[in-house]
């Protein structure tokens, strides 16, 4: 998938995964900030809603950051004059994103610096990915809870929050490999507690699903 994507395999990137309104603009913000300490650094964002896709186009074209979308690449259809590696990857397919979290350097979980509750933390941590969350996470209350205890993942509490931690950890591989590999060390130890818990929460999510129109990732 790296290939396809235009992915040499020498950069650090940020995937952020189920995103809502008002979270790629903040997103957008703090990779042009990282991307000056970090050159090679490539934000892949995956949009929640796939209908909202224009949207987040408008929010990369007024950060005035380049992009792709995904399926462009992937067909190479991308009109980019050169061959380097693209800045921004917009994800604009479904059902791709456990996959992509393959590629991750870190993995920001959408749904949860906006009050929306937070979407699924546990997918990036089979690939002992770092992952990070905003406050919002009632929907995984429990899970979320549990991990940030184990020292599986990292909550912050705002745009701030999140710069900070996200440059930390871009510098500093030994941290961020730790807290993935206790994540997975997580999701292997707890995995019938955790089958458990979604059982119990699947009616809710359930219920927001169908209330949701066009899902995308």
């Amino acid at each position: 998938m790296a290939k396809t994507l235009g992915l040499h395999g020498t950069e650090k990137i940020l995937i952020a995964g189920s995103t809502h309104a008002g979270e790629e603009e903040i997103l957008v913000s703090l990779y042009k900030e990282l991307r000056g300490m970090t050159p090679h650094l490539v934000l892949i964002l995956a949009p929640r809603h796939l209908e909202r896709l224009g949207e987040v186009e408008e929010v990369l074209r007024k950060g005035s950051v380049p992009w792709s979308r995904k399926t462009a690449l992937s067909t190479g259809a991308d009109r980019r004059t050169d061959q380097s590696t693209p800045r921004v990857i917009l994800v604009d397919t479904m059902g791709e994103l456990m996959n992509i979290y393959s590629l991750g350097t870190l993995v920001f979980v959408g749904g949860s610096l906006a009050p929306i509750g937070g979407h699924n933390p546990l997918e990036p941590l089979f690939f002992e990915k770092c992952v990070l969350f905003g406050p919002h996470m009632f929907n995984f209350l429990e899970i979320s809870t549990r991990l940030i205890e184990a020292g599986g993942a990292i909550q912050v509490s705002g745009k701030e929050d999140l710069f900070s931690q996200l440059k930390r950890l871009l510098i500093d591989e030994v941290a961020r490999e730790g807290v993935g590999k206790r994540g997975h060390q997580f999701l292997q130890k707890h995995q019938g507690a955790t089958d458990r818990t979604f059982k119990e929460i699947w009616p809710f999510l359930d219920e927001m699903r169908n209330a949701d129109c066009g899902m995308g990732n």
